[in-house]
């Protein structure tokens, strides 16, 4: 058995480890980690600093007991969803006045589907699957901070910078 601590989402911060658990009376081992059938480590773990989508594969794991001879290998695989990108969060216009209509934008160039979401001054969630929100008619409750990030996948960007309709 091989523990994978990947996140499924990179955050630029996280770690991964593959730990494998395995009993012999067979000491001393030697370990062996590959990818792709190139040598990765001798470790007994594996780790990845700020793991990410380079790293994603299988790793099989081979264990040699005191007189050379391998186990099977075990396979964990690193499968780590890119970061999203931290949006940029533009109105237009600025001011705008009663009954007009503007626009939030969440700037940044996303691929494969993703889903905005727009926090409005009350606090409620808008989700769109463009990158613009127009309200229409605007009133003075529609006045005050907007914020929104980025859903792709099972991964959300940071939120963008927050903005005043005033």
């Amino acid at each position: 058995f091989i523990e994978n601590t990947a996140p499924v989402c990179a955050d630029g911060i996280t770690d991964a480890c593959l730990i494998p658990t395995f009993s012999s009376l067979d000491t001393p081992f030697t370990y062996s980690w590959t990818s792709n059938g190139t040598f990765v480590s001798s470790d007994l773990t594996l780790c990845f600093p700020d793991v990410g989508p380079a790293q994603n594969g299988p790793y099989p794991f081979v264990v040699k007991d005191k007189y050379g001879c391998p186990s099977a290998p075990s396979t964990a695989t690193i499968n780590v969803q890119a970061q999203v990108a931290t949006p940029q969060l533009l109105v237009s216009p600025n001011p705008v006045c009663v009954g007009n209509s503007v626009t939030l934008s969440l700037g940044n160039t996303y691929n494969g589907g993703p889903q905005y979401h727009w926090i409005n001054p009350q606090h409620d969630t808008i989700t769109t699957t463009g990158p613009q929100l127009v309200l229409l008619g605007v009133s003075l409750v529609q006045g005050g901070d907007y914020n929104g990030y980025v859903a792709q996948g099972a991964c959300a960007s940071p939120p963008a910078n927050t903005v005043t309709l005033v």
